[in-house]
């Protein structure tokens, strides 16, 4: 339980202990861990459905994250280089829209559930192949030639913005602590994290990460009749 607010910590914790001490602790059995290689067995997949204009996923398999400060270390390495490579202020975003490959549907970032992670773009385009061979070669050029320090300062600071202003909802606070509790992480540390990551280590999961051998794409197609 996790509570956020003007409240008196001492009053919640007694009505917590009051109301719960008769409540049954369900035995928790744990999720199997296993060892699967980043490299995906299915380069693309494909079907037919009720859609105006044909729906992509771009995915690309990470290594998953492990608990405590490296591991939200990693993700936020992650969270920067979705940016970097096809954030709505990004070279290759600016790109593609220009070109009418993609509209305001596109949209991506470093997702992480238990026992994986990726990193992901989406969206409705005409030409989807052409969006992820896009997405290939401009990870490339940021492997050969960096990001720019300003653009990465910039990155970096807004990223941290966004989540100090999230501290505003409550909800959203709540939220967050929780799910770091369960990574062994205190989620008020994580102004300290940014601090450590570098443009280096962005660009370094950009070359290893997205490539041929880690992704999958799924295009939903218009049927035909419509």
């Amino acid at each position: 339980m996790c509570v956020v607010g003007d409240v008196d910590p001492e009053a919640v914790c007694a009505m917590a202990e009051e109301k719960l001490k008769d409540i049954a602790c369900p035995q928790v059995v744990a999720v199997k861990d296993w060892d699967e290689p980043v490299s995906t067995e299915v380069k693309f997949a494909t079907a037919s459905m009720d859609v105006a204009l044909p729906m992509f996923h771009l995915g690309f398999k990470s290594p998953r994250l492990p608990n405590g400060p490296e591991g939200v270390k990693q993700e936020i390495i992650g969270d920067l280089a979705a940016e970097a490579l096809f954030g709505e202020s990004s070279r290759l975003y600016l790109k593609l829209y220009d070109e009418g490959l993609i509209d305001s549907s596109f949209g991506g970032g470093f997702e992480t559930v238990e026992g994986m992670a990726m990193l992901l773009a989406s969206g409705d385009s005409e030409n989807p192949e052409a969006v992820r061979d896009a997405i290939l070669q401009e990870a490339e050029h940021i492997a050969q030639t960096g990001i720019d320090d300003a653009d990465f300062l910039r990155m970096k600071r807004s990223a941290l913005g966004r989540r100090i202003r999230g501290l505003d909802s409550f909800e959203s606070t709540c939220f967050r602590l929780c799910a770091y509790h369960f990574s062994e992480f205190d989620y008020f540390r994580i102004p300290d994290i940014y601090k450590q990551v570098t443009k280096e280590a962005v660009q370094e999961f950009i070359r290893a990460t997205v490539c041929q051998d880690r992704l999958c794409m799924a295009v939903i197609t218009p049927k035909e009749d419509m």
